[in-house]
């Protein structure tokens, strides 16, 4: 059975030699500055401006920087957002056993924060884990963090996913996904080597996130040091050392959270590193990849340089949509952009989805097709829109029936 192209509909209606992009445009409505406009999907909006829930149809343009990148990392690292409370939130986190943190996407939160902890000396001799829903995220995040500490992966910064692991003794922030932190508690069950767990985009609420949440409520109230700093008694921390928890998200139920740990603290992080329009879409989109094709070259033809970010359910649509791309752009007239397809999911081999975070060429618009492992956590340098069909994939149990599968919803 042949593949469904997202253009054999679309296709038909221009002939081979046309030189014009495709102009049945979708019309869109800009609610950047309107946020509270009546909706068919409704999202919350809390009181400090942030929002949860996904969204129809939208495409989201970061504004440009004005001025030149900065030139070192170090300088990189100061002009995050997150840096203007980076006292505040070390004093807070020695204060409190368990911090919420919630700050903005791209506020810099899930790199800069253990390194803060790092250097104030919080965790003392211990480690400081990182715990992260997808295995992308922990190694370009270890990447990154590493290349900000002038070191190695493997050194003070590493990483352990599954079948891969780059740490060594003198690892101090060790980026993991929250699979592999639970699999050392049936070794651990205290983490002793543990003084700082970070749970970051808490938010998913996957089976093992609230497994591992759980475990580490109760283990906290384990490892209270002795006043007498021996560690004597069954449920005492053989190293007296104290855990330190910090949960963190950008559009996390701080209030939940909080009241589940004893009405922990909650710091909010306000600010990003560009002003963001958001759109949606005037109608319905009955195709969603049809309707994600003709936005892609509606931006393409039309707006200034900049690659796109395009989220789709899964490994077939991204298929799918790559074919449709590269035969319409065949199509377009001679002397226009080129455009560079790249995948990113998680059934692809490591290397193909490193492609995505490669400078593009000169003169070429990079085009990125991932499902929802680029969702958190990982920047893409040179993303200037973002394209949301708002469908992804969800696991499913069927209590009338037997088994499960999964949906698109």
């Amino acid at each position: 059975m042949p593949t469904r192209l997202a253009s054999d509909s679309l296709a038909q209606k221009y002939r081979k030699n046309d030189t014009a992009a495709p102009r049945q445009a979708v019309q869109w409505m800009n609610v950047s500055d309107d946020e509270d406009r009546t909706r068919k999907t409704p999202f919350k909006v809390h009181s400090n401006g942030q929002t949860n829930g996904r969204k129809r149809l939208r495409t989201s343009q970061n504004g440009c920087a004005t001025s030149m990148p900065p030139s070192t990392i170090q300088e990189q690292r100061n002009s995050l957002p997150i840096a203007k409370g980076k006292a505040a939130i070390i004093e807070e986190i020695r204060s409190n056993d368990v911090t919420v943190l919630i700050g903005e996407t791209g506020s810099g939160k899930t790199t800069q924060v253990p390194q803060y902890i790092l250097e104030s000396g919080l965790a003392r001799d211990g480690l400081i884990a990182v715990t992260q829903p997808r295995r992308v995220a922990a190694t370009s995040l270890a990447t990154r963090v590493a290349v900000e500490q002038n070191t190695t992966v493997g050194r003070l910064v590493g990483y352990s996913v599954r079948f891969d692991e780059r740490s060594s003794p003198s690892t101090r922030v060790k980026y993991l996904t929250d699979g592999m932190i639970v699999r050392e508690l049936l070794a651990d069950p205290l983490l002793t080597k543990y003084s700082v767990v970070i749970v970051d985009e808490a938010h998913e609420r996957t089976l093992r996130t609230d497994l591992l949440l759980s475990h580490l409520k109760s283990i906290q109230k384990q490892r209270v040091p002795s006043p007498d700093g021996k560690g004597k008694g069954k449920e005492r921390d053989a190293s007296g050392r104290q855990l330190k928890i910090v949960v963190m998200s950008a559009t996390l139920d701080a209030e939940k959270f909080s009241k589940y740990f004893a009405e922990a603290k909650i710091l909010y992080v306000k600010g990003r590193q560009h002003p963001v329009k958001i759109y949606h879409s005037a109608t319905d989109q009955m195709d969603y990849l049809d309707a994600a094709l003709r936005t892609f070259f509606q931006i393409h033809t039309d707006q200034p340089p900049g690659d796109v970010l395009i989220f789709l359910p899964g490994q077939e649509d991204i298929e799918s949509l790559e074919k449709s791309i590269q035969a319409l752009n065949r199509r377009l007239p001679s002397g226009r952009m080129e455009v560079l397809v790249c995948s990113m999911y998680a059934a692809q081999a490591p290397g193909q989805n490193a492609k995505a975070f490669s400078p593009s060429p000169s003169n070429t618009r990079k085009c990125i097709l991932a499902t929802n492992i680029a969702e958190t956590s990982i920047t893409i340098p040179g993303v200037k829109y973002v394209i949301d069909t708002g469908k992804c994939k969800e696991k499913r149990y069927l209590t009338s029936d037997t088994g499960g599968g999964v949906s698109i919803c």
